[in-house]
């Protein structure tokens, strides 16, 4: 559902998740592109952020977990000046240079 409302605002659309089949969803509702987060965001990316030089001005996370991990990879995948927005539970213990240093 995400997906499709975030399209008909006329946004562009990257999913990430663990699960393939979600990702499969994902792709047939709409998103433009999908990463593996199992292997796509550290390997494929040389370790530099998903997309690389264009980086997410956005992170959505609607995640359920107790992990902060969500939100550390979100830091990691946004540009400068980037904006992550929490609608799921996540754990939140922060690491203060993955969001100084992005400003």
């Amino acid at each position: 559902m995400t997906v499709q409302l975030l399209r008909a605002q006329g946004c562009r659309v990257l999913g990430a998740d663990f699960d393939r089949n979600r990702l499969a969803l994902a792709r047939q509702f709409g998103a433009e592109e999908t990463v593996d987060l199992e292997s796509d965001v550290e390997s494929g990316c040389g370790g530099d952020g998903v997309l690389d030089g264009a980086r997410c001005r956005w992170c959505l996370i609607a995640a359920s977990t107790q992990s902060s991990d969500p939100v550390r990879q979100s830091a990691r995948m946004c540009r400068k000046r980037g904006r992550i927005v929490l609608v799921g539970v996540t754990g939140l213990e922060l690491s203060r240079a993955d969001f100084y240093e992005k400003e």
